[in-house]
């Protein structure tokens, strides 16, 4: 049975198509344990739109339902991305996604010429985070990039798909000091860390910036949304 000082967490689920067909969203709402949500929405990106749907795990969630060799958090993560469908999905606690979104969210306001009101500012990194957390800030607009075939990020656990995996050089995966690798029917589930990175777990952080810099990350990232310093 999981602990509750696990949660809070988030997860992520990209897929390729405008929508999610709603028998799959059937499916993976019929697997929620009692106190998980999950949120079904579109969001713009380069090409068009993107099916999205995330998941919230809140603090004192308990899961009692594990699979052979995976954790219950995993069991659950992998079954709700394979019955979306979706093409790459990221579980991680919610401080670590906006150490890593917040940058590019800011960069972005600022060259739309959104000033904040007198007083205020954009918002900065979140506390209780180490500086090496800064590492992982995404350096473009996810916008600007098809999250259906690029990693948005490396999160704690990582589900890709076989159009996220020929993205990436050849071999690059599987030779990146991941904490754990567990191939799956639809692609593969990478564990960066441990635990999940955040206040409770910070060394994390150095893991995932180990596994991001073993993959050139950003730098495939710069150079799909057609960056001048890639």
């Amino acid at each position: 049975m999981s602990a509750p000082s696990l949660f809070p967490l988030e997860a992520r689920f990209l897929g390729d198509a405008p929508d999610w067909p709603a028998d799959r969203a059937a499916a993976a709402r019929a697997l929620l344990p009692q106190g998980a949500a999950l949120r079904l929405l579109p969001e713009p990106w380069a090409g068009g739109r993107r099916a999205v749907a995330t998941l919230s795990l809140p603090a004192g969630l308990v899961l009692d339902t594990a699979a052979p060799g995976m954790s219950e958090v995993e069991a659950l993560f992998t079954a709700l991305a394979g019955a979306l469908g979706a093409v790459q999905a990221g579980l991680y606690h919610p401080l670590h996604r906006q150490a890593v979104m917040l940058p590019a969210a800011n960069r972005l306001a600022a060259s739309q010429g959104i000033v904040p009101p007198p007083g205020a500012s954009l918002p900065g990194p979140p506390p209780g985070l180490p500086p090496e957390a800064d590492a992982l800030a995404m350096p473009v607009s996810p916008f600007a990039l098809d999250l259906a075939r690029l990693p948005e990020a490396v999160w704690w656990l990582n589900l890709w798909t076989a159009p996220l995996l020929a993205a990436l050089p050849a071999g690059a995966v599987a030779a990146a000091p991941w904490h754990r690798q567990a191939p799956l029917a639809a692609g593969v589930l990478l564990v960066a860390a441990a635990a999940p990175p955040g206040p409770r777990y910070p060394e994390g952080f150095t893991a995932l910036r180990a596994v991001t810099d073993a993959l050139g990350l950003h730098a495939l990232q710069r150079a799909a949304a057609g960056d001048p310093a890639s």
